[in-house]
């Protein structure tokens, strides 16, 4: 009786084997590479791991990156659709509106899409219902508090240029924004991130129109390793003091970040879609929200820049990187 006990414990415990792996297909806005070269890919692949999905066996990934081309975003959800995939996630805003539109069968766990019912993705975060859910960041305060940062990081800081990927964003985080740069007499400049990746090109020209400092949005033209780092350094050289959007960059020299932590914005898409794969009813399963957010100083970056950070601001700080 009592190994009996043990045998249902362990298949409980474990995704049943099945003749043909489950199939996940992931949508982002970034190049094909992203997939395997990306900290947040592989931590949604290892929670995965550590939830029991083995890729090869009992489950498989298929990753679609369209580089930032949004003409071939509903062709490429739209064939994922087709092709019979068991799950899809999507990683960002525009990934999310695709999805809903190639799919109301399919289940769906989305990553940061920003705030879901605004942009009409749910009806509700506590019950979506349907055939959605996942994660979102739907305090739009992260965007005013930033700005606030910046500005005792940067007191002289005036004109501000937003870098972005295209397209811009809309509706009530450009209300915050904009709310926030009156308070500390800020005027905003939108500022497209080059997709060459020759950002000393495009900060001259930036700098000759008079910018202060910079935000940065997330941004998957930049956020590989490689363009992270060659933005990081292009910054220094051109004196921009960089808010960004996550630690990821300010490990990689951005002066500062706010905001959630990225990684576990995966990893929680992980969870989602284990009890998705398991059985559970994507329209059950609240929209989650981050509960911690970390403020990070790159020292070494300030120095470099010629700032000196306020001792106030320093102590306010989760995490400084020397």
């Amino acid at each position: 009786m009592k190994l009996v006990c043990v045998f249902v414990l362990a298949a409980i415990a474990a995704p049943a084997a099945a003749a043909e792996p489950r199939t996940i297909g992931i949508v982002a806005m970034g190049p094909q590479s992203v997939f395997r070269e990306l900290p947040t890919y592989a931590r949604f692949y290892s929670r995965m791991r550590e939830l029991g999905w083995r890729e090869g066996e009992n489950i498989r990934y298929v990753g679609r990156g369209v580089a930032g081309d949004l003409a071939k975003l509903d062709a490429t959800m739209q064939e994922l659709v087709r092709s019979g995939v068991t799950m899809i996630v999507t990683v960002g805003t525009w990934e999310a509106l695709a999805a809903k539109r190639a799919t109301a069968a399919t289940p769906v766990v989305m990553v940061h899409p920003g705030d879901p019912v605004e942009l009409g993705l749910v009806p509700a975060l506590n019950r979506p219902g349907g055939n959605i859910t996942g994660n979102s960041s739907t305090l739009h305060s992260i965007y005013a508090k930033r700005t606030e940062l910046l500005a005792e990081l940067i007191p002289g800081a005036r004109r501000v240029l937003l870098g972005f990927d295209p397209p811009m964003p809309t509706g009530k985080v450009l209300a915050v924004m904009e709310d926030a740069a009156k308070r500390y007499r800020i005027t905003h400049t939108w500022a497209e991130l080059p997709a060459s990746g020759d950002y000393d090109a495009w900060l001259t020209k930036l700098r000759r129109a008079g910018a202060d400092a910079m935000q940065l949005a997330h941004a998957s033209s930049v956020f590989r390793s490689e363009r992270r780092k060659a933005l990081a350094e292009a910054l220094i050289r051109h004196k921009v003091p960089t808010f960004c959007a996550t630690s990821e960059y300010v490990e990689s020299g951005c002066l500062a970040s706010y905001a959630p932590s990225n990684i576990e914005f995966f990893a929680s898409a992980a969870v989602y879609a284990d009890k998705i794969l398991r059985g559970a009813k994507p329209g059950d399963l609240a929209i989650q929200q981050p509960t911690t957010y970390e403020f990070v100083i790159n020292m070494k970056t300030a120095k470099a820049l010629g700032i000196s950070i306020p001792q106030a601001v320093l102590l306010r700080a989760d995490r400084v990187i020397e």
